[in-house]
């Protein structure tokens, strides 16, 4: 399998974001995709948005134990980006566990990323599953620790 590391194409400072002002799911969405959007990542927030909304129809993707992790592919994508963002109160995304997100992991490739999301999805997955990772993480107070703690993700 491929290493995920913490390069520039995959996290970056400019989307990440250590306080969500959203206190709902859509307010969430929306504030993620503006992250992306502000840092070329996205090329149209309306294509990208109705993307994601599109997987939500699927099944939600709040995780449980307080991360969700949505996700797109779309043409508008212009490079790999995993957009972060943090929320104190949490938000709810419907998880199975009835959690609020604390954490939100907003994937955004492009078609022809082939499965590259399944392989970042995989590797956010299996470093959330730990506890004492979900609690550093949701310490960080600048995005250059969360940076610094999303460098140990690899799939």
């Amino acid at each position: 399998m491929a290493e995920v590391t913490n390069s520039p194409s995959l996290f970056a400072e400019d989307t990440i974001c250590t306080e969500l002002r959203a206190t709902t799911k859509d307010e969430a969405i929306k504030e993620m995709v503006d992250l992306l959007y502000d840092a070329g990542v996205v090329t149209d927030k309306a294509v990208f948005t109705q993307v994601i909304y599109d997987r939500e129809a699927l099944s939600s993707t709040g995780m449980g134990m307080g991360f969700a992790i949505p996700h797109g592919r779309s043409e508008v994508v212009t490079g790999p980006r995993v957009a972060v963002g943090l929320s104190k109160a949490g938000l709810d995304f419907n998880a199975p566990d009835g959690t609020l997100a604390n954490m939100v992991f907003m994937i955004a490739i492009s078609p022809k990323e082939n499965n590259l999301h399944l392989k970042i999805l995989a590797a956010l997955s299996r470093k959330l599953m730990h506890q004492d990772f979900r609690d550093s993480l949701l310490a960080c107070a600048t995005r250059e620790e969360v940076l610094e703690k999303l460098s140990v993700i690899t799939a």
